[in-house]
């Protein structure tokens, strides 16, 4: 009996040591998360005032990080979704087409996993759609650059509506694939607002509306 006993305390001496152990590596685990969050927060801050061949560099930062939070500490994939589409944006506004389209359709790829379960990918499955369309567009596809943006825009417009102003951001892309096309008419012909236009030109924007005040002259 006395040998039961004594065996019994030292398993519970066990299992409280392997217990705190556990707890210890856990604390150990969520310190080291927090600081990986922390440095690719302070990295997004540092990209504002860098050049693009800079972002660059700091979206692969990001995105190594990004990956151990996902791999390594079980953060959501949406993580690396985002990361993923920021380095191949970056890429595209780099006009290095072919690294921007590898990392887009991969975030495109992950994201498609995740939209019936998570509702912020819906909205980000026609951002990271968009900037496919400009990839396309900028290689000088613009058939396949037609059709994700075409896919984009019903995509926005189901989860933000008919009127949210992001819809004019990706018809201003498909009037600038017409351009590319040459067919003017099907550019004017596209059904943007010109109040949002005025209201929030962009470069891309005044496209657009040129093209406007030209059809009315």
């Amino acid at each position: 009996v006395f040998f039961f006993s004594s065996r019994r305390r030292h398993t519970r001496c066990r299992e409280v040591s392997w217990a705190r152990r556990c707890v210890q590596e856990t604390e150990g685990e969520d310190k080291i998360s927090a600081e990986l969050e922390e440095k690719y927060n302070m990295l997004e801050d540092y990209i504002a005032s860098q050049t693009q061949e800079d972002v660059i560099q700091v979206r692969v930062q990001q995105l190594g990080i990004a990956k151990v939070l996902v791999n390594v500490h079980k953060k959501s994939m949406v993580v690396l979704v985002k990361a993923s589409t920021n380095i191949g944006e970056a890429y595209l506004n780099a006009k290095y087409y072919p690294q921007a389209f590898e990392h887009l359709t991969n975030a495109l790829k992950i994201n498609s996993t995740l939209l019936s379960t998570i509702e912020e990918t819906k909205q980000y499955h026609a951002h990271i759609l968009t900037l496919l369309g400009r990839c396309y567009m900028e290689g000088g596809n613009t058939e396949d650059a037609l059709e994700l943006l075409e896919k984009s825009l019903k995509m926005n417009k189901a989860i933000l509506g008919e009127d949210d102003f992001s819809n004019c951001s990706i018809l201003t892309i498909m009037a600038h694939v017409y351009i590319k096309k040459k067919q003017y008419d099907q550019a004017i012909s596209q059904p943007v607002s010109y109040t949002h236009l005025r209201a929030h030109e962009t470069s891309l924007h005044l496209v657009c509306r040129l093209l406007l005040e030209k059809k009315k002259t």
